[in-house]
């Protein structure tokens, strides 16, 4: 037979891979963890924090377990544990013995730097590791069905963003009162908002677009490998990003904050009957790439799956990590919304007090999220106080 060209070689060589357990790959994760913990106990031991030294801690025992001890990884785990449960208690001993200490967790979640963190290195490190030996097979990315470590990757990273994204953090609102836009001067200080919300959003979304086309031209003008079944021809992960980014905006202005998680759940389970119960899995697996749907079937269908876990995501960060952002936030009136908008000096201020609606109290918070120069309160915070008569300015909040 005919000797086989670099390429050939190269797809073969991270094609057709099935994938390994579950199991296999918590282990690999778990190391990031107590990686982490290393380092914190490393920190308080010594008063000078190298580059090199964190280097050393957090990379190499993520490095050693998708590589060179990967079929013993769970030793290593072991071992980090046992390192880590010794210098924790030595820790506390010392605080109990009067002793100052600095404490392992911080005040600004430092476990969401962490995560997001780790996430980037693995990723580099799986990405660049995959094309050796040393890499096991089991832990590249799956063809057709499976689990692999890298099938982690665009998930993680979904996930981290929806985490920490500015609707999760409170700081942004989607404004849907209606019966607020009937009035003229109203209607085009909303109009004027909108159209700034829009340009805002797609000025987020211009990079990862422009990341995306210009994969797309390297890869093709490099003639390197890629895995079509991943995304689709013309498909890829910045195109993704930014696609999710895109349709999780739109809900957002379309639907109420709570109703985001039922809508994420009610997508799963019909993409997954679909799947299930239509010739879409056939489709999805098997269908000839002859038109641009067809050709980028795995990545326009994976926009259902990867939106509903970032809105999922991001409802339960926004209730479970930044439960104090979600309060209600007060301006003036749109008098001065407009003022602001047209760098002319504020109306004077009209009180609103508590008695507004709900609907009422989320399009106020869109308008201060747009605007964080204008006095703000938040009721988390700071008590309402009633607004000075004829005052232009006062009533600003806590900063």
């Amino acid at each position: 037979p005919s000797a086989m060209s670099y390429r050939e070689e190269h797809e073969a060589f991270v094609s057709s891979l099935k994938g390994t357990s579950i199991g296999d790959v918590i282990v690999v994760l778990l190391h990031v963890p107590a990686a982490v913990l290393l380092l914190k106990l490393q920190q308080q031991r010594s008063s000078t924090n190298s580059f090199l030294t964190e280097a050393l801690v957090l990379n190499t025992p993520m490095l050693a377990a998708m590589t060179c001890l990967s079929d013993s990884n769970h030793l290593t785990l072991i071992a980090m544990s046992v390192i880590g449960a010794l210098g924790t208690a030595q820790a506390l001993r010392m605080r109990r013995g009067g002793r100052s200490v600095q404490p392992i967790l911080g005040m600004r979640k430092p476990f969401l730097s962490n995560v997001k963190g780790a996430n980037m290195l693995l990723t580099i490190l799986a990405i660049l590791a995959v094309d050796f030996p040393v890499f096991p097979r089991r832990y590249a990315k799956t063809e057709t069905r499976g689990t692999g470590l890298m099938d982690l990757g665009v998930g993680s990273f979904i996930v981290c963003s929806a985490m920490t994204s500015r609707f999760a953090r409170g700081l942004l609102v989607r404004e849907h009162d209606k019966s607020e836009a009937e009035a003229s001067p109203q209607r085009w200080s909303r109009l004027a908002l909108t159209m700034r919300t829009a340009r805002r959003a797609l000025m987020q979304l211009l990079p990862v677009l422009l990341l995306g086309i210009g994969r797309m031209v390297v890869v093709r003008v490099l003639d390197y490998h890629e895995h079509v079944s991943e995304y689709g021809t013309h498909w890829n992960f910045f195109v993704t990003l930014a696609g999710v980014w895109g349709i999780a905006e739109l809900l957002r202005r379309s639907l109420p904050p709570w109703l985001m998680a039922p809508v994420g759940v009610l997508a799963l389970g019909l993409y997954q009957a679909a799947l299930t119960y239509t010739p879409l899995s056939d489709f999805v697996v098997a269908a000839p790439r002859t038109t641009f749907v067809s050709a980028n079937r795995e990545g326009l269908l994976g926009l259902v799956g990867f939106t509903s876990l970032y809105l999922i995501s991001e409802d339960m960060a926004r209730r479970l990590l930044w439960p104090t952002q979600r309060a209600y936030t007060r301006v003036k009136s749109y008098g001065d919304v407009q003022s602001h908008l047209h760098g002319q000096q504020a109306h004077p201020p009209q009180s609103i007090t508590a008695s507004l609606s709900s609907s009422s109290m989320d399009a106020l918070e869109t308008v201060a999220s747009l605007m964080p120069t204008l006095a703000v309160d938040s009721p988390a915070t700071s008590p309402q106080r009633p607004t000075p008569a004829g005052g232009g300015g006062g009533g600003g909040g806590g900063g």
